[in-house]
């Protein structure tokens, strides 16, 4: 089971850990994240090319050729984790953990990144370019751009087409019975509603599904214990 309440993954060619612990440990990150040694290794893990392409963000898929190499032939793996986060320092946790996915891949000590906690991959340059932006947005386009990096959408079960990773702003992910594309939008929406976004649409309502959503088992990294609300357009 799971105690961490945020958990990114990195495969490369990496031999040792040294240079990546530096990078972690970097007075910057202001002592949030940590290598959880016990679930990284020296070695290749056969589950995680399996899991990357399972993760993968569809809506815009930034994964190229020289990303699925090095992930199909990665020689370690490392697991970075962060245990508690008070709602306070979500927003800071999850632009660290950015910045920092941007460092790690930019100096090469790395090959790629997903996030277990929502189940989302993005290419090499997508992770880059999002981090780089995090520099020059306002911080109501930070909201946005976190969403983006870190929230998976839309996942389906049965009819239901839901999200992935809201817990990690201290939210309930989103359930709607649209189609896919519809879904997407509709969510995009939702996100603004949920955070008070100044723009945020008047017709979206998000409200309690009559009947519970259990889509992860709390000792799923993607459980998000603040449950699951239903998108309702007007």
């Amino acid at each position: 089971m799971s105690t961490a309440q945020f958990i990114i993954t990195c495969v490369g060619e990496f031999e040792n850990f040294s240079e990546i612990e530096k990078v972690i440990r970097s007075p910057a990150n202001k002592g949030y994240f940590t290598l959880d040694q016990a679930r990284s290794g020296l070695e290749h893990n056969h589950n995680l090319p399996g899991l990357f392409r399972d993760n993968c963000d569809e809506t815009t898929d930034t994964m190229t050729a020289e990303d699925w190499d090095g992930i199909d032939n990665h020689a370690g793996f490392a697991r970075i984790v962060v245990s508690v986060v008070a709602d306070n320092d979500k927003i800071e946790v999850m632009a660290l953990a950015l910045v920092l996915a941007g460092v790690l891949l930019e100096r090469n000590l790395v090959t790629a990144i997903q996030c277990d906690s929502s189940g989302i991959a993005h290419g090499r340059l997508r992770w880059i370019e999002m981090a780089m932006k995090l520099k020059v947005v306002t911080r109501l386009e930070i909201f946005i751009l976190l969403y983006q990096a870190w929230v998976r959408k839309p996942l389906v079960d049965d009819d239901v087409n839901y999200s992935s990773g809201m817990q990690l702003f201290g939210k309930p992910d989103f359930v709607t019975h649209k189609e896919e594309y519809e879904a997407v939008q509709a969510m995009e929406k939702a996100f603004l509603v949920a955070i008070n976004y100044p723009s945020a649409s008047p017709h979206i309502k998000l409200i309690t599904p009559v009947d519970p959503v259990e889509i992860y088992e709390p000792s799923d990294a993607r459980y998000n214990k603040y449950g699951y609300v239903e998108i309702n357009e007007l």
